[in-house]
């Protein structure tokens, strides 16, 4: 298990690139806990989808592929109102918070969390897409997701493709997604010219990808199931300057501050807590300290 916080010349790799692979970073015992409690929601969105509550409805996601024909059950969003005990600790993971606070700011803000997946035998293509709708830089900040795996990812159930320095503003018209879909597919020896990048992921391993980076997936019919939670982490200072669209105003910002407080409380409780690799202090700047 990875020890050492992330370093300048990762953080580097990252700006370079517009990605970047942290081996081994989650225990064993976090990892078993994390593969039981997703295991349990996908189990309950494949048998159970009758039964699900009217806020479940809007948080588990599915989608007919155009690939495979058929319906998949693909993602779920909001995992903290979920049954799982896993999921709020995992928030407060040392490496996690101590690479948003290097990467981000001292004031930095968890915005976003899902888990995306492939089911066996029915793993649905994500598209090549950004995860903006253009590339309109408004902040030279990092804004970039933390994609944490909890099983093997590989060509074969359909890994993360990537287009390494697709992120940069100078260039990115000739690699809008679009582009890339038609003439490129998922084929990688024809989208070799645009340099696609597999990202080839163990289980406890991480993924950074910024929110400019041009990525997708191919479907597939492993029979390998792949499951990633994703967080996104902003500046709250960045928020107010450039809110985006859903009332992310200073109120949000403090609801999702005090969850990361309680995140960190649970995490204090966990059992595999003694296996953090170093303390992590949270101290954000004075205008968003709580005092309650």
């Amino acid at each position: 298990m990875r020890t050492e916080p992330i370093t300048p010349a990762e953080i580097k790799s990252f700006d370079d690139n517009g990605y970047l692979i942290l081996r081994d970073v989650l225990h064993l015992e976090e990892l078993r806990a994390l593969q039981e409690d997703t295991s349990a929601l996908i189990r309950r969105g494949l048998e159970q989808r009758t039964e699900l509550t009217e806020r479940e409805r809007h948080d588990f996601r599915y989608e007919v592929d155009d690939v495979l024909g058929r319906e998949m059950f693909y993602r779920v969003n909001y995992l903290y109102d979920k049954p799982g005990r896993s999921f709020l600790p995992l928030l407060a993971h040392p490496f996690i918070l101590d690479l948003a606070r290097r990467m981000v700011s001292e004031d930095f803000v968890p915005t976003w969390e899902s888990m995306v997946f492939k089911v066996p035998g029915a793993g649905r293509e994500i598209k090549w897409h950004c995860d903006v709708e253009s590339m309109v830089v408004t902040t030279p900040h990092r804004i970039f997701n933390v994609d944490i795996y909890l099983d093997e990812s590989d060509l074969e159930n359909g890994c993360l493709l990537v287009i390494p320095q697709s992120h940069k503003p100078e260039g990115w018209e000739t690699l809008k997604p679009a582009g890339i879909r038609a003439k490129y597919g998922y084929d990688l020896e024809r989208g070799a010219p645009i340099n696609m990048q597999a990202a080839l992921m163990k289980p406890g391993d991480i993924l950074l990808h910024s929110i400019y980076i041009v990525h997708g997936s191919p479907s597939t019919t492993s029979q390998r199931l792949r499951r990633v939670i994703y967080y996104e982490f902003r500046s709250a200072s960045v928020i107010l300057e450039s809110p985006p669209k859903g009332g992310w105003d200073e109120a949000w910002i403090r609801k999702r501050l005090r969850l990361l407080h309680e995140a960190i409380r649970q995490r204090a409780l966990a059992p595999y807590a003694a296996h953090d690799p170093f303390p992590f202090v949270y101290d954000p700047p004075a205008p968003w300290r709580l005092t309650t």
